[in-house]
């Protein structure tokens, strides 16, 4: 039964196109997107655990436009039973070296919603007006910002590097149920653009709200899992106290270029056991501890491939 087995998922992976810092190899974009199909469907392996990925979030910065691109194009082995849109934001509070950055892992069957549910509702304000996060306004944000661009596309990766967003903006997004049921959010929890940036006493309640408006942590860290799991200097108990309960982290190879598509530093892979849908990913919040491995290959799959007659 697929909801008791365990397989990798890559829910943090870029595409060539991504809106920021893509190191994507081509002479053009059909050149780039050719090598990055290529480079996954030479990667899967499905007899081997750690290359037989079952499902991937397809990340960009305020935008499913590559996501959308991917599902369309079909050029991923069949294999790979599950897209999911990964939309990555970034707050207007600075983590180590750069603001703090935040994903929202949407349910497939709610793409079409997005534009007029969540996109058009994030705003920032450039000290003149507000601008939401669809792509018309993006652009006319980088316009604003660099009169002397006049090609759409440049004009929207500037909007999209200035774009961060308030807090409360995303806590008000939180009143709306169904976009809340449909939607899983991630808080990165590095140093650089993690929340574990906000080091200073004073930035205590901060964190702590930003935990609560988290499902999952994005951290491949050994620490970080146990933390959040109620295993560190804070209980289960003092978890769902301070945060609502524990949380699993996910983690993903954030690639940005064809070497570290699927390929996350020192192997931390991530393995999940559940269905392999939305749903499923979403049992995870709620049994973390049983159904999240982030590691080089989980125990049982090593037990299977060394004893397969006892299947």
């Amino acid at each position: 039964m697929a909801g008791s087995e365990w397989y990798r998922w890559e829910l943090h992976i870029h595409t060539p196109q991504t809106k920021k810092n893509s190191q994507f190899e081509g002479k053009n974009c059909d050149e780039q997107w050719n090598k990055y199909y290529k480079r996954i469907n030479e990667y899967i392996d499905t007899n081997i655990p750690e290359k037989n990925i079952k499902a991937i979030g397809v990340t960009d910065y305020l935008s499913i436009d590559n996501y959308i691109k991917v599902r369309e194009d079909k050029q991923l082995p069949e294999s790979i039973e599950l897209i999911l849109p990964n939309v990555e934001m970034r707050l207007n509070l600075k983590g180590g070296k750069t603001p703090i950055n935040i994903h929202c892992i949407f349910n497939p069957d709610i793409v079409d919603e997005l534009e007029d549910r969540f996109f058009s509702r994030l705003k920032f304000n450039d000290g003149r007006r507000d601008y939401s996060a669809t792509r018309k306004e993006l652009i006319a944000l980088g316009k604003s910002i660099d009169s002397k661009i006049k090609d759409d596309n440049k004009a929207l990766e500037k909007g999209v590097e200035n774009f961060v967003i308030e807090l409360s903006c995303l806590q008000d997004m939180l009143k709306d149920d169904d976009l809340r049921q449909n939607t899983i959010w991630v808080v990165a929890n590095n140093e650089t653009d993690g929340v574990s940036g906000l080091k200073n006493s004073q930035f205590e309640g901060t964190r702590k709200a930003i935990y609560t408006i988290a499902d999952a942590i994005f951290s491949g860290n050994p620490n970080d899992v146990d933390y959040f799991l109620g295993k560190k200097a804070d209980t289960t108990e003092e978890m769902r106290s301070k945060y609502g309960g524990v949380m699993p982290c996910f983690h993903g190879s954030d690639a940005h270029c064809l070497e570290k598509v699927f390929e996350p530093d020192l192997k931390r892979y991530c393995y999940i056991k559940s269905e392999i849908t939305f749903d499923g990913l979403k049992q995870t919040l709620t049994d973390p501890e049983d159904r999240v491995f982030i590691g080089e290959r989980p125990s049982v799959l090593n037990r299977i491939i060394e004893n397969p007659e006892k299947l």
